[in-house]
């Protein structure tokens, strides 16, 4: 009985040894050895990163509605899920723009008291979420436009 101690058809597994700069076209594999799945996730993280400008997050805010009819016409847990990751994403990226503002601000007390009514809005929305949150789990009749408008109007407040 004949084992093979290394490698392929009789190579050393040195063989197999992939350069710098050399393209071996595994699976999965590019040029310069990064997987196809580490640039995938590379550009997720880019994209995550991206920080949107006042009009940008205003449209978000804007297509929120599309979410409320969503969920006042079918009212289920998954759209009010999507709806509240939703509202979840556009305070983080007020948050990130909040700090180009409080640069820009000349006056020492308007920048320092931007952050605290900013925290308040926070609060505001988070329990407002909350609240629909636990009349889906009472499946109680819910008034989601009321509410959306609600939100909506405490982001654009937050926004500005």
């Amino acid at each position: 009985m004949h084992v093979k101690k290394s490698g392929l058809d009789g190579r050393k597994s040195s063989d197999n040894k992939v350069n710098s700069g050399q393209f071996k076209g595994g699976a999965g594999e590019a040029p310069g050895g990064v997987s196809a799945a580490g640039q995938v996730f590379s550009s997720f993280l880019d994209a995550e990163q991206k920080k949107y400008s006042i009009e940008e997050i205003k449209k978000m805010i804007e297509s929120l509605e599309t979410h409320a009819i969503l969920i006042y016409k079918s009212p289920s847990f998954k759209h009010y899920e999507d709806y509240r990751n939703k509202v979840k994403a556009i305070l983080q990226q007020i948050c990130a723009n909040l700090y180009k503002v409080k640069d820009n601000l000349t006056s020492k007390d308007a920048a320092e008291r931007l952050p605290s009514q900013f925290l308040v809005v926070i609060s505001k929305v988070d329990e407002t979420l909350s609240e629909l949150e636990v009349q889906f789990m009472q499946k109680a009749k819910i008034n989601i436009l009321s509410k959306h408008y609600e939100i909506k109007g405490m982001l654009l407040d937050a926004l500005y």
